[in-house]
Formats: structure tokens, C-alpha cells, sequence
């Protein structure tokens, strides 16, 4: 009857050791620590020089900014009840690459201007019979002759759009010019070339307008 009884105990004393063991170095680790000045925080290496955040590759850093947006001197209509707002932009990055939209436009009038003097022969050529286009040669747009040879680069006057609107203006605003018409819309375009406004009431921006892309970019860069 005392062997059970023995080998049980000496199971059970098996069994408590180990955890015992662990409360041992959990308490003794604990009273290591105390007083030694450390909290417990991470604060990394110390005595190391600032932090300085690199530009990634291929992107350029753009400051905070703030600047103010509503009202405008050229829309006296809307001023009093556009009101005046402040934003600020956060600082970001982006792509190097990006261009202004006085350079896209730099761009667009170059390849103009190139498929013209193309077309109008202002041309040159040197020893070897390569070809190049005459820069110093002046482009006379308004001239009738040029024009009509130039006539691919101009939007036609009469042309397909797409008007899904059952409503239509009857009137342009005060000081706006019609620059377009359907029998069923007496204003379909207008635009006020010293406000720098336009508008139209078809859809410029699906493929069944014809030259709605045209129209959208001449909006963008030209007006």
C-alpha cells in the first residue's frame, strides 16, 4: 500500500519542479531589473546622428502649401455666394517625370507647328539630304490661303455630336459669344474669350462626339 502512495508523490514532484523553476528565474529576472535606471522603453542606439529622410529614386519632394480658393475677380456673379477657403496640401512626392501644364502645351503647339511647316514646305536640307524643318519660317494663321492648305489641323464647322439633353438654351449670358448651334439647341457652345469661359451643352468627353477631344484640350491649353 506505501508503494503507490510513493511513486505518486514522486510523479507529483515531477510534475511541479519545472513550474516552479519558471516562477524562480521569472522573479529573479524581475528583481535584476529594478533599479537599474531602465523603464523598459525602446529608445534604440543612443548618441547617434540625425535622421535624414532620402528622396526616393525618380521622385521630387513637394512642400506643404496652402493657398485660397473661391471667389474670383472675373466671376463678380458667383462672389457672394462662393465663399473664400483656405487649403493646405500636405507634403508629398511624386513622379520627376510629371510636367506643368505650360510645358504640355509648349508641346502640343510644337507638334503643331511641325506637322504645318511640314505641310506648308518649310523645309530645308542639307549636304547629306536630310531634312529639317525651317524654324525661323513664320506661320501666317490667319492668312485665307493658309488656312484652306491647313484645313486637317482646324476643326470643321459642321460636325457630329452627342446632345442626350431634352432641354435647351434659348440665350447666351451676358457678354458670351455662340460659337455653336443645332436646329434644336440655338446655343450648344459659347465662350467668353476675355473671361476665359466656355461652355456647351453636348457631351465633349464620349466617342460620339467627333472632335470632342479636340475641344477639351483647346479648352485646357488654349482658353
Amino acid at each position: 500500500m506505501n508503494m503507490p502512495r510513493l511513486s505518486l508523490s514522486l510523479v507529483s514532484v515531477c510534475f511541479i519542479r519545472p513550474a516552479a523553476w519558471v516562477l524562480l528565474l521569472g522573479l529573479t529576472t524581475l528583481l535584476s531589473s529594478c533599479g537599474t535606471g531602465n523603464t523598459g522603453d525602446l529608445i534604440g542606439a543612443k548618441d547617434r546622428g540625425p535622421w535624414l529622410e532620402t528622396t526616393p529614386y525618380g521622385m521630387v519632394y513637394i512642400k506643404q502649401g496652402t493657398f485660397l480658393y473661391g471667389q474670383g475677380d472675373q466671376d463678380l456673379l458667383f462672389n457672394l455666394n462662393n465663399p473664400l477657403k483656405n487649403v493646405t496640401m500636405r507634403p508629398f512626392y511624386m513622379d520627376d517625370a510629371e510636367i506643368s501644364n505650360a510645358e504640355y502645351r509648349q508641346f502640343v503647339n510644337w507638334v503643331r507647328d511641325s506637322i504645318a511647316h511640314t505641310v506648308l514646305g518649310n523645309t530645308i536640307e542639307d549636304e547629306d539630304g536630310n531634312e529639317y524643318i525651317n524654324w525661323k519660317a513664320r506661320i501666317n494663321w490667319k492668312d485665307p490661303a493658309v488656312v484652306e492648305e491647313l484645313e486637317d489641323l482646324f476643326l470643321p464647322e459642321n460636325q457630329r455630336v452627342w446632345m442626350s439633353h431634352g432641354d435647351a438654351v434659348s440665350q447666351a449670358p451676358p457678354g458670351m459669344i455662340v460659337t455653336g448651334s443645332t436646329p434644336g439647341a440655338p446655343v450648344a457652345a459659347f465662350e467668353s474669350r476675355q473671361r476665359r469661359l466656355a461652355g456647351v451643352q453636348f457631351h465633349p468627353e464620349v466617342a460620339h462626339t467627333a472632335h470632342g477631344q479636340a475641344m477639351l484640350q483647346r479648352f485646357l491649353l488654349d482658353l
